[in-house]
């Protein structure tokens, strides 16, 4: 019984491991399309351009592949996806309080 029980954790750990990394992929897509879609109008302020920094930043932050512990793992998939979404939100913040 106990093997069974294991074998349901690690199942279900899997599947939020998977979960996460698809939230890690689509906040990246995110970030680039911010970038792509607003580059002209973030480069051309001090501010802008330190949202332009903080996006490449949360772009450049990936998982560290040498982690194989996986409560380790998904805590580190989970810190990639606090950044980018922290990221998405100070672009969302600057868009919204410089609209012309």
């Amino acid at each position: 019984m106990t093997d069974f029980n294991d074998e349901m954790y690690d199942h279900r750990f899997m599947v939020l491991e998977i979960k996460a990394t698809q939230i890690r992929k689509l906040l990246l897509g995110s970030l680039l399309l911010a970038k792509d879609a607003w580059k002209d109008a973030l480069s051309g302020t001090q501010e802008g351009i330190r949202v332009l920094q903080s996006i490449e930043a949360a772009a450049e932050d990936f998982i560290d592949p040498s982690i194989t512990d996986p409560v380790e793992k998904l805590d580190n998939v989970l810190t990639v996806i606090n950044r980018r979404a922290r990221a998405i939100v100070v672009v969302l913040d600057y868009i919204a309080h410089n609209k012309q």
